[in-house]
């Protein structure tokens, strides 16, 4: 039986390891250049609460019935939890509709402050995805990856 296995192992299994490192390696290394995620300055801009919500946290317990491959009866059981959440549904000045939602330190506050219908400015910092010329040390690629959202402020219409 180790016989066999070694034997898998060197003419399978490695060479498997092998080309997926190579392949990874590959894809996540760039020869012409570096990458550093960048944030801008804060960005304002005008936007309207769609909705707000609370989600309470939630546990529930599934059961499933099986057979082993001796034939012997088996329960598998599984928990999920799902923790509580806080959010807001925007719409901006571009009619993009977006949410935040997390944990109740930091977004209860906003979702007791604002209310559907709600006039507001957002503030976010945009986060880009840039590549420098490794030489030269100037930017060659800029592509936005995501957004972090900062705060809302009411306004008046």
């Amino acid at each position: 039986m180790k016989t066999l296995f070694n034997k898998i192992t060197k003419k399978i299994i490695l060479p498997l390891v092998v080309a997926g490192a190579f392949v990874f390696n590959s894809y996540s290394q760039k020869s012409d250049g570096n990458y550093t995620r960048e944030h801008l300055d804060t960005t304002y801009e005008k936007g309207r609460v769609i909705n707000t919500f609370h989600n309470k946290e939630h546990n529930s317990m599934d059961i499933t019935p099986g057979l082993s491959l001796m034939g012997i009866f088996l329960n598998h059981t599984s928990r999920i939890t799902t923790p509580e959440k806080w959010g807001v549904v925007f719409r901006c000045e571009h009619q993009d509709e977006f949410i935040i939602s997390g944990s109740k330190e930091r977004y209860e506050e906003l979702y007791n402050r604002l209310n559907e219908g709600d006039y507001v400015i957002i503030s976010y910092k945009e986060i880009y995805k840039v590549e420098y010329n490794g030489k030269t040390g100037k930017a060659i690629r800029k592509k936005m990856i995501d957004s972090k959202f900062i705060n809302a402020k009411k306004i008046l219409k």
